[in-house]
């Protein structure tokens, strides 16, 4: 089982480390992410916009069934095999960056 660093208290710090990043740019239309690399497991989005996101192996975002995803706030999707990610935007169009982590 992996150590996990320690911060200054002793307390133990969960860290992920960077990996392949996309930009999704995030209009009107839905628009779904290139194939993750394989074993991706854990994926960070930060929006430049508020947008709506789904992730699924053949994603559609909608206002009404995607998840809301504000602009500026980093959020960290799990990924299952064969997954991607779609955004759709929620006011005005913006870019999507999504980073894999592990």
């Amino acid at each position: 089982m992996p150590v996990l660093a320690v911060d200054d208290f002793g307390a133990r710090i969960q860290a992920l480390r960077p990996g392949a990043s996309q930009t999704l740019a995030v209009t009107a239309a839905s628009a779904a992410t290139l194939p993750f690399t394989a074993g991706a497991s854990v994926v960070r989005l930060v929006a430049t916009a508020p947008c709506f996101v789904a992730v699924a192996p053949d994603p559609v975002a909608t206002a009404a069934a995607g998840l809301y995803l504000p602009q500026g706030v980093p959020e960290y999707f799990h990924l299952r095999p064969g997954d991607r990610v779609a955004a759709v935007r929620a006011g005005i169009d913006g870019q999507l960056h999504l980073s894999e982590m592990g």
